[in-house]
C-alpha cells in the first residue's frame, strides 16, 4: 500500500517548473520501482524516492544547453546526471522538436539480502 501512495503523491505533487526567456528549470519528485532478477524470477523489490531537476538553457542561435539530475535514497541509492546540446525546431505555432546529443552517467547501489547458501 505504501508504494502505491508514494507513486500517488509523486503524481499529484508534480513538477514546479520556472520559465524564463533564456530556457526553463523543471523541479520534482521522483519515485522508482525496481525488480532484482534472479534467473527470471524476481528476488527482491527496491522502491527509492527523491528528487529530480531538469534544465533546458538557450545559447544562441536555436542552440540549447540540456542538463538532467536525479537522486533518490529512499530503498537503495541512485544517481543520475546528464548534460548536452540540442538545436530548437518550431514545427508550427504549437509544437516544437529539439534534437540532442549529449553524455549522461548514472549509478546504483542497494543491498539484496539473499537467503544463505545462494549467490547471485
Amino acid at each position: 500500500m505504501n508504494t502505491y501512495l508514494s507513486a500517488l503523491l509523486c503524481l499529484i505533487l508534480g513538477t514546479s517548473s520556472f520559465l524564463c526567456a533564456e530556457g526553463k528549470l523543471d523541479v520534482g519528485a521522483v519515485y522508482l520501482h525496481l525488480d532484482v532478477l534472479q534467473s527470471g524470477k524476481v528476488i527482491d523489490e527496491l522502491d527509492m524516492k527523491g528528487e529530480r531537476f531538469d534544465l533546458t538553457h538557450h545559447i544562441c542561435a536555436g542552440f540549447l544547453l540540456k542538463g538532467a539530475f536525479m537522486h533518490t535514497t529512499t530503498g537503495g541509492k541512485f544517481q543520475y546526471g546528464s548534460v548536452g546540446l540540442g538545436y530548437y525546431i518550431p514545427l508550427g505555432d504549437c509544437f516544437v522538436c529539439i534534437p540532442s546529443g549529449g553524455y549522461s552517467y548514472s549509478r546504483l547501489k542497494s543491498k539484496i539480502d539473499l537467503p544463505y547458501g545462494e549467490t547471485l
